[in-house]
């Protein structure tokens, strides 16, 4: 689990974003799927820091819920595009 801000989640994702554009550009499938791997892993490090099922209701509660669903889901084709390249997780 990360504990982070969301600004510095929005900084940190958007490098991650800039720099698998630029591999995928030159050409670098391998190191961007690695790249794009690292990233999903930690959108879904940084949206368990707000899932706690005995935590109180509130008014965001669903809407991390929901983000915590999709970085699973990217994470899973992430996982899959490595696989697709012959790249396996350790």
């Amino acid at each position: 689990m990360i504990n982070m801000l969301h600004d510095d989640f929005i900084d940190k994702a958007r490098h991650y974003i800039q720099e698998i554009t630029s591999l995928r550009k030159s050409g670098k499938a391998v190191e961007a799927a690695k790249k794009n791997l690292e990233f999903a892993q930690f959108k879904v490090g940084y949206y368990e820091q707000f899932v706690d099922e005995d935590a109180p209701a509130s008014n965001y509660a669903k809407i991390y819920d929901d983000e915590y669903s999709k970085a699973l889901r990217g994470l899973a084709v992430a996982r899959d595009e490595c696989m697709d390249l012959g790249i396996y997780e350790k």
